[in-house]
């Protein structure tokens, strides 16, 4: 389904960008409740923000060629995203951890959908 991994490559660079932008505007689009301001962001979670969204950005450029590798990236973010917003630091990083993963389903999806018959047969292409 090529159509799928497609559909994974924009909203993953989509996402990517976002969380990247969101992580040096701690503010936008989202302000503080309190109305006194921007939201206050530690400096500790602008890194895992950051690494966060490129590696979004990074998974959904192999996600076409290197569907297994794209999707081991999406975890990797998934995990950093959850990891971050667990502790407490940045809840807005669970939502993050959480569209990675469902990018790393939907690329696993995609490449099982798209393989060749003969590589779920286990024999040759002709066979």
């Amino acid at each position: 389904m090529q159509w799928l991994r497609t559909g994974v490559l924009l909203a993953g660079i989509a996402a990517g960008l976002y969380v990247v932008v969101q992580s040096f505007a701690p503010g936008i689009p989202a302000p503080d409740p309190t109305g006194t301001g921007p939201a206050d962001v530690s400096d500790a979670t602008k890194p895992s923000g950051l690494v966060t969204g490129l590696l979004m950005i990074v998974g959904a450029g192999t996600v076409l060629p290197f569907p297994r590798a794209a999707a081991v990236v999406f975890v990797g973010a998934a995990a950093l995203g959850l990891g971050t917003g667990l502790m407490g630091a940045e809840p807005d990083h669970i939502a993050y951890g959480v569209i990675a993963a469902v990018l790393a389903v939907f690329t696993i999806v995609g490449a099982r959908r798209t393989r060749p018959a003969s590589a779920t047969r286990g024999g040759p292409a002709g066979a």
